[in-house]
């Protein structure tokens, strides 16, 4: 997704004004905005139905020692199947997650088995790991185990933070019976650290999950899926947009003159232009007009040259 913003080249208003925050948009009342379930590849007009499949409670207050997080204390995990090969986990904390210094692990055993996948003592909660999601340092990854144990890149993870909780989502093959979905799971979240033990470490019980009902739905892109333009008319090089800010008829509004939320100047920049940095998916950009009239829609942006999913909605 565009990650990156220059500046404003002018707005459809009849009169001066600053738009207000609008309340985030949940279309299928499930609690999680749309913007988030176009990350996650949640369909936003089918409400997910999620269960509790651990529940940890809070860290009592005798065993929290220093170093203590609330941002890294399980209070429950959820699950639900989304469509097809998608499933979507939902942890809640004490407090908002930090993802910046979390290291959060889904250790799934795909077929309840702990014969197959990742090889650990008989005792340990995460053998028998067919898939481990992870969220380390804001990142979503994922490892793969196949039967006898070896190693491969698994799928992408998709991660999004909405209140107190975490929401993982992934494609993976997990286990079917007559009575829906089957697997077990184990849940770790810790501290990141460069070198020795974390100061705030929680995880929960190893859990057979049993019984989660099975959609017949399709799956719908996620905004990683997009490896091309999407909802893009026209696009143009670095010397049509210059002589577009040059034309005295375009009114230019400067990136740190905008009304922001969610974004953030870039003062320590190393792209070609001054920039607004996005810090969370659901950031929005504004501002006045500066004088009576109508006016055309219209905007700068350019990105990393590297590979980007550039999608407009």
């Amino acid at each position: 997704m565009l990650r990156h913003v220059w500046l404003l080249l002018a707005l459809l208003l009849m009169r001066p004004r600053v738009l207000p925050a609008e309340a985030p948009i949940d279309t299928d009342g499930d609690g999680i905005r749309d913007v988030h379930e176009r990350v996650l590849g949640t369909d936003p007009r089918f409400p997910e139905r999620l269960q509790v499949v651990l529940e940890d409670g809070p860290e009592p207050a005798e065993r929290r020692r220093a170093g203590y997080d609330p941002s890294k204390d399980i209070v429950k995990i959820e699950f639900g199947h989304v469509a097809e090969d998608r499933y979507f986990w939902r942890a809640t904390f004490v407090a908002p997650p930090h993802l910046k210094d979390t290291v959060f692990h889904l250790y799934v055993d795909a077929d309840a088995d702990p014969a197959t996948g990742r090889k650990s003592a008989e005792s340990a909660p995460h053998r028998g790991t067919d898939f481990m999601l992870s969220v380390i340092g804001g990142r979503g990854r994922s490892t793969q185990y196949d039967a006898e144990g070896h190693v491969r890149p698994g799928p992408p993870v998709s991660v999004v933070v909405e209140g107190k909780s975490l929401l993982v989502s992934a494609d993976i093959n997990l286990k079917r019976d007559d009575r829906g979905v089957r697997y077990s799971l184990y849940v770790l979240c810790h501290t990141l650290t460069s070198a020795g033990p974390p100061p705030m470490a929680d995880s929960t019980r190893r859990r057979l999950v049993v019984g989660i009902p099975v959609t017949n739905r399709s799956k719908i892109l996620r905004l990683s899926d997009y490896r091309e333009n999407h909802g893009v008319i026209e696009t143009y090089g670095v010397h049509r947009l210059q002589r577009i800010e040059r034309d005295p008829q375009n009114i230019v509004i400067p990136h740190d003159r905008l009304e922001t939320d969610g974004f953030r100047v870039d003062h320590r920049t190393v792209r070609r232009w001054p920039h607004l940095r996005r810090e969370k998916p659901d950031a929005r950009a504004w501002t006045a007009a500066p004088k009576s009239g109508r006016f055309h829609i219209g905007f700068m942006m350019y990105d990393d040259a590297n590979e980007e999913r550039i999608g407009i909605f």
